[in-house]
């Protein structure tokens, strides 16, 4: 998956509230050309986004007005939690004037399978998620040659 912005555009902001693990209801991270700044929810604390953007945003050095974009996960998942990060980025996007950009957990599933061993790009993949309740949920990913996952 090749993103939409250019690393050199700014920093981007990305936040979930599809809880793919079940460890936290939502995170938060921040990639500068420095590296990564990353924040979940700490220990016994409630996962409130606005609080871990914020705490992202002091690690990385950044301030809101200078995402070149924010990367959405819009699940599968939670149906409130994504319910919140959806409204929290749309209304950080319209506020801030940040383009969004958005992707589902699957897909970056598919997106860190092909990271981590490229010789899978050929091939199509298939991503898994416990749905819970007997439920299942499936992507089938392929890498175009345009560089994106489809």
């Amino acid at each position: 998956m090749s993103p939409t912005t250019r690393d050199d555009q700014g920093p981007v902001l990305a936040i979930s509230g599809s809880n793919p693990s079940g460890t936290c209801a939502f995170s938060a991270a921040i990639r500068t050309r420095d590296g990564i700044a990353a924040e979940v929810p700490r220990s016994g604390e409630r996962g409130d986004l606005a609080i871990l953007v914020q705490r992202a945003c002091a690690a990385a050095g950044v301030e809101l007005a200078q995402f070149a974009a924010l990367r959405l996960d819009c699940g599968p998942g939670s149906y409130i939690g994504l319910r919140v990060a959806v409204t929290f980025a749309r209304t950080l996007c319209t506020f801030a004037q940040v383009p969004l950009e958005v992707t589902d957990t699957l897909q970056l599933i598919a997106a860190t399978a092909l990271t981590s061993d490229p010789a899978l790009a050929p091939r199509r993949m298939v991503t898994v998620l416990d749905g819970r309740q007997g439920r299942l949920h499936l992507g089938i990913h392929q890498l175009a040659d345009s560089g994106r996952l489809t």
